[in-house]
């Protein structure tokens, strides 16, 4: 079912990105949001996707890759700060928004507040990195049982 998940998110991608770089994203999000809502960690369902990325036939599968696996180690070994999605890029392609938008829901480890200041505080494609990180903390935190919530202060 993951991979049809996959399949159909690069499909409606390659509608207006025709160019790997811009669908792939697209079908990696869709993965995850997929396994997110079969409650899986947002760890798994890093690992999960990239199992998919990897059997996909394009050449350009290993620069998302790579972007992925840039955010996952900064997410673990580097201070959540500006400074550090800038070295992930400026998020005005496909493969560097999503890499900052996983990049700031990790980071945040359950801080909303953190992880939506960080995607829309850098000298990027803001709006991008706003909207994919509020979708897959929003898809997280649909089937988090610890409690964890949006504060009131976030909803408009």
């Amino acid at each position: 079912m993951w991979e049809m998940t996959f399949e159909l998110g690069c499909a409606a991608a390659a509608i207006t990105h025709g160019h790997p770089l811009g669908y792939l994203p697209a079908g990696f999000l869709a993965a995850q949001i997929f396994y997110l809502v079969s409650a899986r960690t947002l760890e798994e369902t890093i690992s999960e996707s990239m199992l998919v990325l990897v059997e996909r036939p394009e050449y350009e599968k290993s620069c998302l890759a790579a972007m992925i696996a840039r955010a996952v180690r900064s997410s673990i070994n580097e201070k959540p700060c500006p400074e550090t999605i800038e070295r992930l890029g400026g998020g005005w392609v496909g493969e560097e928004a999503l890499a900052i938008s996983l990049y700031c829901v990790m980071v945040a480890k359950g801080d909303f507040g953190q992880g939506i200041r960080l995607a829309v505080n850098h000298s990027g494609d803001s709006y991008s990195t706003g909207a994919i990180t509020i979708a897959v903390w929003i898809f997280r935190i649909a089937r988090v049982s610890n409690g964890e919530r949006i504060d009131l202060e976030w909803r408009g």
